[in-house]
């Protein structure tokens, strides 16, 4: 698996989903502040995306630059979470996802 600073990190990220959020619209995305690192270490990298009104984009053509960027397959995204925001609006509220990279 290949090593990076938390900000690299975030910046590869960033970068694969702004490109995916052209692509297809993502009403919560972000140009910044989505994506936050949780742990990175040589066992583990676990990343946060969230946003408000609904989750980030996750699919093949994204996770496959993620492989490839991180230099390994070996990618989870078994916590996903949901925090509602105003009733009325959504405002505030908090949907995503955290992906866990080990090596393979």
């Amino acid at each position: 698996m290949n090593k990076y600073t938390d900000q690299e990190i975030i910046d590869k990220c960033q970068e694969i989903w702004n490109a995916d959020h052209k692509e297809h619209y993502s009403m919560g995305w972000e140009p910044e502040g989505c994506v936050s690192i949780e742990s990175n270490t040589d066992e583990k990298v676990a990343i946060r995306f969230a946003c408000m009104y609904e989750a980030p984009n996750l699919n093949l053509n994204v996770l496959m630059k993620l492989a490839d960027f991180l230099g390994t397959k070996n990618i989870n995204d078994g916590d996903k979470f949901s925090y509602g925001g105003c009733e009325t609006c959504d405002y505030g509220s908090s949907y995503g996802f955290t992906l866990t990279a080990r090596p393979e």
